[in-house]
Formats: C-alpha cells, structure tokens, sequence
C-alpha cells in the first residue's frame, strides 16, 4: 500500500514536471520548401530570382547560382568597384556561402509581414548560343530592413550571365553589378548584411 503512495506521488510529479499539456514555442519558419518551377529557360530563371526574393526565400534564391557539383562554370560576382573598396575582404572571397549568409541575414532584419521585390527595366536578352545567355537590365530591389545605416531601396544595372546546368535547368555564373543611383547598388547591400 505504502508502495502505491509512493509510485503515485512520483508519477505526479513526473506529470507536472514534464509540461505535456502546456504549449510549447512555435519553430522558426523553414525556407526548405521549394515553390519555384524549374528553370528550363533563361526566362524562367530570372522569374524564380524575383519571386526567390518576394517570398523571402534562401534556398530558392541559391537555386539561381551555378555551383561546381552541377555546373560546369563556378559562380563569380563581380561588384561594383566603389562596394569592392568599401568591403574589400568580403568580395575577395565571394562565392555560394557568401550569397546564403547575405541573402539569409538580409531576411532576418526584417519584419514577417514586410514584401521585398525586384523588378528589371530596359532589359535586353542576348542568346550567343543554344547554351549560354547573357541578361541585362536596370534593377530596382526593395528590402524593407530595420537596419537604419543603409537604404531600403537599392538601384543600378546588371549583367547576369546564364548556362545551364547538368540538371538541364538555368543557372547564372557570372554576374556584374554598376552603380547607377549613389551609393544604393545590389554591391553595397551584399557588402553590408555580409558583416
């Protein structure tokens, strides 16, 4: 009897001291979803960049890039000159990471229901061949950061160029970015949610 007293008290205590019917803390959102359609066209690889960046979304926006194991080109970019004096050790060493450690602290300075775009103007496609393709256009991107030492809206020109990968799908190896407003190019932003 005494025996029963004793398991009782210690199965209620275990009870209370495990919070199985509390609520537990949400998990942060997971970016592992993938919403973008293949790349199967030059075309199509741009529309998954912008929509990559309206929804927020790390692993769609490297998606975008060449990488070594499913290209034969590896990924270079090519900043503005005035962001490549400004964060010289960061652009020294560009590649894939510094694209997901940019792009993902960018997202988590900014509020859950705030909506980045990009848009491209004056844009021109020039097809060399059936496997390479070179897209240029004016920018415009809007990061509603809370960050208050940097712009919001970042303007300038870029040259993306465009393979595609062993998978069939597009991929940029190659992308330039110039100033066209002062000191709000895509370089400076990558420069500064790189630190």
């Amino acid at each position: 009897m005494r025996c029963n007293f004793i398991f009782g008290i210690l199965f209620i205590f275990i009870l209370n001291s495990c919070d199985l019917f509390s609520t537990r803390i949400a998990d942060p959102p997971i970016y592992g979803t993938t919403t973008n359609p293949p790349a199967t066209t030059p075309e199509q690889l741009i529309e998954n960049l912008k929509n990559s960046v309206s929804t927020k979304n790390p692993k769609e926006y490297l998606n975008f890039f060449a990488d070594t194991i499913n290209s034969i080109k590896a990924f270079k970019f090519n900043p503005y000159q005035k962001a490549l004096l400004q964060y010289p050790s960061i652009f020294a060493m560009w590649n894939l990471t510094s694209e997901e450690r940019y792009f993902s602290s960018l997202v988590l300075k900014m509020n859950s229901s705030s909506s980045p775009f990009l848009s491209f103007e004056n844009w021109r496609w020039t097809k060399f061949q059936s496997d390479s393709a070179l897209f240029e256009a004016d920018y415009n991107l809007f990061f509603p950061h809370k960050e208050t030492g940097m712009t919001t809206s970042f303007k300038g020109r870029t040259h993306l160029y465009l393979i595609p990968s062993k998978s069939k799908n597009w991929v940029c190896y190659r992308w330039d970015d110039f100033e066209t407003s002062k000191d709000s190019s895509w370089s400076l932003c990558k420069g500064y949610f790189s630190n």
